[in-house]
């Protein structure tokens, strides 16, 4: 009988535990990528772009042939911008304009990550775009990698884009939590 009740009592204590550590579970902040310049990003800016709950996120910007799209990369898990940076430079070096963007709680961002968070952010990236560069969101190439597949989508779900690429997308928050289980 005594194992009964310590099973049903660890069964609900690990569960208690998932519970409170579900956010470190599903979002693994990364530290400061540096700069552009560490990664051989030449003409490559750093910009912060403004949330709408006054949060400035750290990404990076390189302006590039105005006749070629934008190139929005919203990274996954795990990573910061700089980690990413080996996977923007074929597209700098074909002179597209490209936007890596670094998460609140990312890349020495302010702010903890969840879903709503993220959308957040990337209407704050569109809002960014708008106002500082001439690019038209249907020129636009959202490229998501991973965690950054669930901004990438929802916002294809309200705005017309040259087009959306996913990389190791994932189909809900509750399949990624019961992959790192």
């Amino acid at each position: 009988m005594n194992y009964i009740f310590s099973a049903i009592f660890l069964y609900f204590f690990l569960g208690f535990l998932l519970y409170i550590f579900q956010r470190r579970i599903v979002f693994n902040k990364s530290g400061h990528p540096g700069t552009p310049n560490d990664y051989n990003l030449d003409n490559t800016q750093e910009v912060y772009i403004k949330t709408e709950d006054n949060l400035e996120l750290l990404s990076w910007y390189h302006k590039g042939n105005n006749s070629l799209p934008l190139l929005v990369y919203f990274h996954g898990n795990s990573f910061h911008i700089g980690d990413r940076a080996n996977r923007i430079q074929r597209y700098i070096e074909k002179n597209w304009s490209v936007l890596l963007v670094s998460w609140r709680g990312f890349g020495g961002n302010e702010g903890n990550p969840t879903e709503k968070n993220l959308y957040k952010d990337a209407e704050a990236v569109l809002k960014w775009i708008k106002n500082n560069t001439e690019f038209k969101f249907k020129e636009l190439v959202i490229y998501g990698e991973s965690l950054g597949s669930g901004a990438a989508v929802e916002l294809g779900t309200r705005y017309k884009f040259l087009s959306i690429v996913l990389e190791a997308p994932f189909t809900s928050i509750n399949d990624i939590a019961k992959k790192k289980i």
